[in-house]
């Protein structure tokens, strides 16, 4: 399943979710998802059977400074079921670099999104 494929399941799924793809130089799927919605495309990306990403394989962050929005949270997910990677980021503004835990839908998030916090500040 290609990038637009992913975004098709997932505008379904959860149909206010702003999902864009986004370009990359590898064969990986990657789509940029807001800030404000990224607690509901997760759990649709886990629940969802056709998509079923239940691993959480890394989290990182990356500061673009000083272009804006500044940073970018990337998740990389594993579907084992359905034999899916995606590369997951969402768009941070400097003055408003908050993002809510993951860690209730993927349990790994947790350490990472703390390693990441203590990265970046």
């Amino acid at each position: 399943m290609d990038a637009d494929g992913l975004i098709a399941s997932l505008q379904q799924a959860v149909p206010d979710a702003q999902i864009e793809r986004a370009n990359s130089i590898d064969a990986q799927p990657t789509i940029f998802v807001a800030a404000g919605q990224l607690e509901s495309v997760a759990r649709a990306l886990r629940d969802v059977p056709e998509l079923a990403f239940a691993f959480l394989a890394e989290l990182t962050a990356v500061d673009y400074w000083p272009r804006e929005p500044r940073y970018e949270v990337v998740y990389l997910l594993v579907s084992i079921a359905n034999r899916l990677r995606l590369r997951m980021k969402v768009r941070l503004p400097n003055d408003a670099a908050h993002l809510t835990t993951v860690s209730g839908i993927w349990p790994a998030a947790n350490g990472l999104e703390r390693e990441g916090r203590e990265l970046l500040g």
